[in-house]
């Protein structure tokens, strides 16, 4: 086998413009406190098969960079065959990241806008992250571990349990036991040449990375990135990638009872917060790589198999929708849960608003319902199918097919633009004609899946939860098994992005996760029938439909939507921005906080 591995930085500029992950307008670039890198691994058996894993310090991956960097690349390399299939594009999902660079319009209404230097800023990286990692390739061995955090280390916290424990079957837990409501296991491959000196790691472990809030201001790669920076200082010369598993409903900021300090912060200083969560994770990982990985033995085969799924209308089958027969996934809806956010993470709009929009919601869709008695078969149908297979979600935005609270006049949408940053924008957009093409967010999402001798990769193009990740791991390894393979992780936020997979149970929460479930209740289902057949066919050799092609934008729409820094100058305001964090604020990567806030006895 041989094996490379290469790192290059995301070289952003400028200040003023928004983040992405929180979705809040005054969530915006005031300054930088740690580099943002795009880390590889590339990985090729003895017939020459290969495939390249790469983690950018991004909030997420969409297609059309994952396009440009595969286009780009062959053109450099092209005997190398990359291509949609063996190439793993993932994020570590910091929300302390630059926003913009998404052609679907949804994901830079706090931006504002498109803005073309951040695109190509992460292609460039991941480009030249890919290429060193090609070029430094060389002959390789493999090792695999795992190791569970133990309970009294503060790494991840439930931030749903109310929907995790609506799930049959789950144990039960208290509120003073949110961090046992969780994955807590962390998986590791470790690369090696054959003189033994270390090339690359991969690990996995599902927590969000949203130790720094939305009012910081700071581009960091959060506490996913200073554990991969720590790793890399203890063992130069080689290339850590933290990449996400089940981090859905999973915060690293406490939540629930039984601790004295802040709630949703370890520290006062939230740098601090992350930088101490960081080297939870860094520890973990050096203590796999020293003494629980073990060699993975015999001749290690690289396959790789992707197909592309159009989720605006997956039928369901019973088994996999609680026994319905009817069930299917629709197109993308966002309800009124999603806009409220999380209570501990990054909380939404405010109260008042949020009932007026819940308010809102209900008069249309009792509206749409009287007119679908009356109107044509066709009409019908759309809306009872919407409705029952997004109950009892309060529609707010119809990102499938256009809607913002069943208004398709967005420019004289009925709730003015001062009320939100968000809807002034795409006020502003539609107006301009820049939102004619649909949908402003995914349907057709790549599902892939890879396997490396006895170990297989699930890549999700979105956010999953702890449970509904589990369903799904126990699945896929249970087809994979009369293959040889034994260990199997779910990497998430990879090759393209949707938003949040749910079980039924706790989409009937419709807590932020569930707000978020954009295809509806059945979402979780239709992925474990896809990735089903995904597995099968990958042990089998059968082969199947590619689906269709991806959706694109016109070049003309995009330029529309694009931020223009001089109509848009950097905001100066800093009344939003926590004082401690504003220019001139600085703490050190190297800190090592050693004093928590008092608990109680």
């Amino acid at each position: 086998m041989k094996a490379g591995a290469g790192k290059s930085e995301i070289q952003v500029k400028g200040y003023g413009y928004g983040m992405m992950g929180y979705g809040r307008e005054f969530n915006v670039v005031r300054g930088q406190h740690a580099p943002l890198w795009v880390r590889s691994v590339y990985l090729e058996d003895s017939e020459s098969q290969s495939v390249v894993i790469s983690v950018a310090e991004i909030c997420f991956v969409l297609q059309e960079l994952k396009t440009a960097v595969l286009e780009r690349l062959n053109s450099v390399f092209p005997s190398a065959g990359l291509n949609d299939d063996n190439f793993l594009f993932s994020a570590q999902h910091t929300h302390s990241g630059p926003g913009g660079y998404s052609h679907f319009p949804f994901y830079n209404w706090s931006i504002p806008g498109y803005k073309p230097d951040v695109f190509e800023a992460i292609v460039e990286a991941t480009v030249r992250s890919v290429s060193e990692a090609l070029l430094s390739a060389q002959p390789a061995r493999l090792y695999w571990g795992s190791a569970e955090f133990a309970p009294h280390e503060d790494v991840a916290f439930q931030r749903s349990l109310k929907a995790y424990l609506r799930n049959p079957g789950v144990e039960r837990f208290s509120d003073y036991e949110t961090h046992l409501a969780l994955e807590r296991t962390m998986y590791l491959l470790k690369v090696e040449n054959m003189e033994g000196r270390l090339l690359a790691t991969i690990n996995w472990f599902g927590v969000h990375t949203t130790s720094l809030g939305n009012k910081v201001g700071l581009l960091s790669p959060d506490n996913k990135g200073y554990a991969a920076a720590l790793l890399e200082q203890r063992y130069p010369e080689h290339v850590a990638l933290f990449a996400q598993q089940f981090a859905g409903d999973v915060s690293p900021n406490f939540h629930g009872k039984g601790k004295s300090w802040v709630q949703g912060r370890r520290y006062k200083d939230q740098v601090e917060s992350a930088l101490f969560n960081g080297r939870l994770q860094y520890e973990k990982a050096r203590y796999i790589m020293d003494k629980a990985c073990r060699p993975v033995e015999g001749p290690i085969s690289v396959r790789s198999y992707l197909v592309r799924r159009d989720f605006h209308h997956i039928p369901v089958p019973p088994e996999y929708a609680e026994g319905q027969a009817q069930a299917r996934t629709v197109p993308a809806c966002l309800g009124a849960a999603f806009l409220r956010g999380t209570p501990v993470d990054g909380k939404g709009m405010p109260h008042g608003l949020y009932e007026l929009t819940v308010a809102l919601a209900r008069s249309v869709k009792a509206t749409e319902l009287m007119l679908a008695r009356v109107k044509s078969p066709e009409y019908r149908q759309r809306i009872e199918t919407k409705y029952a297979m997004q109950d009892p979600k309060d529609i707010v935005f119809e990102t499938g097919e256009g809607f913002l609270l069943g208004s398709r006049d967005l420019k004289n949408f009925v709730m003015p633009g001062i009320t939100d940053a968000g809807i002034w924008q795409f006020k502003q957009e539609h107006r301009r004609g820049a939102l004619r093409t649909l949908p402003w967010t995914p349907h057709v999402l790549p599902l892939q899946l890879i396997t490396i001798g006895p170990i297989a990769i699930a890549a999700f193009p979105g956010e999953i939860t702890t449970e509904a990740g589990r369903q799904l791991r126990h699945l896929i390894l249970n087809r994979v098994r009369p293959a040889g393979i034994h260990n199997i992780v779910i990497q998430t936020y990879s090759n393209h992005y949707f938003g949040y997979c749910t079980t039924v149970a706790e989409y009937m929460e419709q807590a932020y996760e569930g707000g978020h479930c954009v295809f509806g209740k059945y979402t979780h289902g239709a992925f474990m029938k896809e990735f089903e057949q995904l597995a099968t066919a990958l042990v089998s050799g059968k082969v199947l439909d590619p689906g269709p092609p991806y959706e694109t934008f016109p070049e003309e729409e995009i330029k529309l939507r694009t931020y223009d820094s001089e109509k848009n100058p950097p905001l100066r305001s800093y009344k939003n921005l926590d004082k401690k964090y504003r220019p001139g604020y600085s703490a050190s990567e190297n800190s090592n906080p050693q004093k928590p806030r008092k608990q109680p006895a």
